[in-house]
């Protein structure tokens, strides 16, 4: 009996040596793609895992093909997408990861295909390696508007490559086989928003329409509905001032704000601007040279060459014209406290002036750049 049972146990070992022979990986495409991650890879080879067939242990995380991309100092898994994946073929989704050389490492069944099996014994042929680049980096460098209601068209520069976004077309307008899945925001373009750990680059907010009745008792009590669009309260709840004074909520919906209103203690005959919306108001004064920066204060909307417009956010780059007076006034409303630095940038002279209150009649010149 133990003569008969060596040569089936010689068979069994063969069997499983062929096998794990037959795995191997021959090439991958592309070799360069974007260091923020989202590039399709393809590993062509042999002896994959049928990652379509029945899985007999859903929780074994071994199962099947697992992709892992390593450099010298680095090792970053590709997402493996299933539905393209077969014997001969494993197709994954890679990460964001540092600009670098990688080498494609497949694990099948939780057993890695060994280097001598990778670019026939040398996994860092070209054929073999996928390199992050910047100039294959789908990325945005400005956005235009960066903030308006819900539906605002925005226009966004960059490289951009396609203009397939996760449709069913194959190729893009301009020939590539490629899909846009993820860009690379330029750092310029994060904003710190009212929202604790959280950055933005477009902000919606909602408009108001409305307001009814337009005047009411200085004792408070006026009950104010409030017309408008996009009231959400998503993120936190509505909030209404009226003359800096909070207007008490009684009901909201996506058109309408109820509310009533406070106490005014403020003397409102002598206040002649009123803190509330958004932006800044410029004013421009074309062909002027003030001999000092104080004279533009004295100037209005009756000066020769006046114009004016509201912007929603800083910085502002102001018409390409010669000899230009420019004034700009708001209100600032931290989003948190902390400690806030405003740079100026001007060409040829300008003052900064703060109020520590809503009156510009409290205001000081902080800085001047000449």
């Amino acid at each position: 009996m133990e003569l008969k049972l060596k040569p089936a146990a010689l068979l069994l070992l063969l069997a499983l040596w062929c096998c794990c022979s037959a795995q191997r990986i021959d090439y991958v495409s592309p070799h360069r793609g974007s260091y923020n991650g989202a590039t399709r890879l393809t590993i062509v080879g042999d002896g994959f895992a049928q990652e379509n067939q029945f899985q007999l242990n859903p929780a074994d995380d071994t199962f099947g093909n697992r992709v892992t991309l390593v450099s010298d100092t680095l090792s970053v898994p590709c997402d493996v997408e299933r539905d393209s994946t077969h014997g001969k073929q494993v197709m994954c989704y890679t990460r964001a990861m540092p600009k670098d050389q990688y080498v494609v490492h497949v694990s099948v069944d939780g057993v890695p295909i060994p280097d001598s099996s990778i670019c026939g014994g040398n996994p860092k042929h070209y054929q073999c390696s996928f390199y992050t680049v910047p100039y294959r980096t789908p990325s945005i460098v400005s956005l235009d508007p960066v903030s308006g209601p819900p539906g605002t068209l925005v226009t966004a520069r960059g490289w951009i490559f396609t203009d397939v976004y996760g449709s069913n077309t194959a190729v893009s307008s301009n020939g590539l086989d490629v899909r846009f899945l993820r860009s690379l925001p330029d750092k310029k373009l994060y904003r710190v928003t009212t929202i604790p750990d959280k950055l933005s680059m477009f902000q919606t907010f909602a408009e108001v329409t409305g307001v009814s009745p337009s005047n009411g008792s200085v004792m408070g009590g006026t009950l104010l509905t409030i017309q408008g669009r996009f009231f959400d309260q998503t993120d936190r709840p509505a909030r209404v001032l009226v003359g800096g004074r909070p207007c008490e909520i009684q009901s909201v919906s996506d058109e309408s704000i109820t509310c009533r209103t406070a106490r005014q203690d403020v003397d409102m005959k002598n206040m002649t601007v009123y803190p509330g919306g958004r932006g800044l108001k410029i004013e421009l004064w074309n062909m002027t040279k003030p001999r000092h920066l104080i004279d533009i204060y004295n100037y209005d909307e009756n000066t020769t060459g006046y114009w004016t417009n509201w912007i929603d956010s800083l910085p502002y780059a102001f018409p390409d014209i010669d000899y230009f007076s420019g004034r700009s006034k708001g209100f600032f409303v931290p989003p948190t406290s902390s400690n806030y630095t405003i740079y100026l940038n001007c060409d040829d002279r300008c003052d900064l002036y703060l109020s520590n209150s809503s009156r510009p009649e409290d205001k000081a010149r902080t800085e001047s750049l000449l």
